[in-house]
């Protein structure tokens, strides 16, 4: 089995789909090493392709999770008053 690696991401789906037009999913394994998010235009577009393929690709598609994607979700689990990125308007 061949490794096709690939990181950082950044929600730029248009250039991770094009990346992956030379990854060959029968006889390479994908492995994703983190950074979906943050930054670029379509992050929840990105996010929805890798989750389609590791359906379509089990046992040759492994996401891992970067640092960005463990800030998001430290973020999300943070109290409202104690995160300084929350923002409510009276």
């Amino acid at each position: 089995m061949h490794y096709f690696i690939i990181g950082d991401v950044h929600g730029c789906v248009h250039t991770f789909e094009k990346i992956l037009e030379s990854w060959n999913p029968n006889t390479q394994k994908l492995i994703q090493v983190g950074d979906l998010v943050d930054r670029g235009n379509f992050i929840v577009e990105t996010v929805a392709y890798a989750k389609d393929l590791q359906s379509k690709y089990p046992d040759n598609a492994i996401f891992l999770m970067g640092n960005h994607e463990d800030e998001v979700i430290n973020l999300l689990n943070i109290d409202e008053f104690e995160n300084p990125f929350y923002y409510k308007s009276d």
